[in-house]
């Protein structure tokens, strides 16, 4: 990395590749535009929801450890894993912060890193969620992948592919990197940072229109602070008194008339597009009702968050369980609890399965959390 590059990443404004190579300034696009990266973006509130959707998500679904019995299964809690991976992620932080943070990290920059801790056993102990710019990863010469973490001090230490949980948004093309949502859609994104910065300035200046104040002849030079001093009332909210001869000319167009409103609607769906997320989630519901907004979280669920959870079932998989574990033991993120329906429909869903025979009353209660029969009649009131 040379020292024009650094100095761009300091301040946000990264070099990244360009799609012409003709192009010498197209790396640096970000300076005729201004930054387009992780912490900008968040200032745009669909993008900073999308994200925020995925993210809780994705921390709370739990991530459970089957034991293979034949062809049957088991769910264990007594694995390392289920404690590490859904209750304490390590002593400062609970595992819901760490799969929120590295998910994050995930969708606005493309990669989420975490340093595994292993006990004696071989065991997952604890994992330590990582800031992205302090992560360089790197191709070795054997063809192996290291990580270079700086540490807050200053000094660098190697990881081997072992030691780190990486989760990608999308393998790039080094077979390394995954690829930043952001820096793919930059113009799109790049839009609505503009559109909501237009709409802060048209309402710090009191949401007035830009224009000039037009007089006839030559004015002196007391007589146009006159009618500066008098238009500066406006600001505290005043009736301004022109001078002078002085009338207002407004030059650009109004929010309305530049379809302003319109176009941050459009960039709401534009950036749930670029996330998989569908608008309603995220809060945006014209031209929605609660049939359509249901199916669709229902497509989210199944569809939009099924290759981040597999995402982090299969990196968990490889990392933090031997070959032997892998044999034994299987993963899954169980997102059933999000699609549960009404208690209604779960009473239809299960009366039909008993009617059908392929589930019985016991099997119903631990599905809802219940206890046995028995337990329960002998509960103390």
């Amino acid at each position: 990395m040379n020292l024009i590059t650094r100095a761009l990443s300091a301040v946000g404004l990264e070099r990244r590749s360009t799609a012409n190579p003709n192009d010498m300034w197209g790396p640096y696009q970000a300076l005729r535009n201004g930054p387009v990266n992780d912490q900008t973006v968040q200032g745009v509130s669909a993008a900073y929801a999308c994200v925020q959707a995925v993210s809780e998500a994705v921390a709370t679904i739990p991530l459970v450890v089957y034991r293979r019995n034949g062809l049957d299964r088991e769910a264990v809690e007594d694995h390392p894993l289920h404690h590490a991976m859904n209750m304490q992620a390590n002593p400062e932080q609970s595992a819901l912060e760490a799969k929120e943070f590295v998910q994050a990290s995930v969708m606005l920059r493309g990669n989420g890193y975490a340093r595994l801790e292993f006990g004696s056993n071989g065991q997952l102990r604890h994992w330590w969620p990582w800031d992205v710019d302090r992560v360089r990863p790197m191709r070795l010469a054997n063809g192996g992948i290291a990580y270079d973490y700086t540490d807050r001090d200053g000094s660098v230490k190697r990881y081997s592919h072992d030691e780190v949980l990486h989760i990608r948004h999308r393998l790039g093309p080094d077979g390394v990197l995954g690829i930043s949502p952001v820096e793919a859609c930059r113009a799109s994104m790049q839009l609505a940072i503009t559109e909501q910065e237009h709409g802060e300035d048209t309402y710090r200046n009191g949401a007035k229109l830009l224009g000039v104040l037009q007089v006839p002849g030559k004015l002196q030079p007391n007589q146009k602070q006159d009618i500066k001093e008098g238009w500066q009332t406006n600001r505290s909210g005043q009736t301004p008194i022109l001078e002078h001869g002085a009338e207002y000319k407004p030059l650009s167009m109004s929010l309305a008339d530049a379809q302003w409103l319109e176009a941050r609607k459009f960039s709401v769906e534009e950036i749930a597009r670029i996330f998989r997320v569908p608008p309603s989630v995220v809060g945006h519901l014209v031209d929605s009702n609660y049939s359509t907004s249901s199916e669709l979280y229902r497509q989210w669920v199944s569809m939009g968050l099924r290759r981040p959870l597999m995402s982090w079932e299969q990196a968990i998989t490889a990392k933090c369980l031997t070959t032997l574990g892998r044999k034994t033991y299987t993963l899954e993120m169980d997102y059933e609890n999000l699609l549960r329906g009404s208690s209604t429909e779960r009473a239809e869903f299960y009366e039909s399965a008993i009617g059908a025979g392929w589930m019985d009353a016991a099997e119903v209660r631990r599905k809802e959390y219940l206890p046995p029969k028995a337990e329960a009649q002998n509960a103390p009131v």
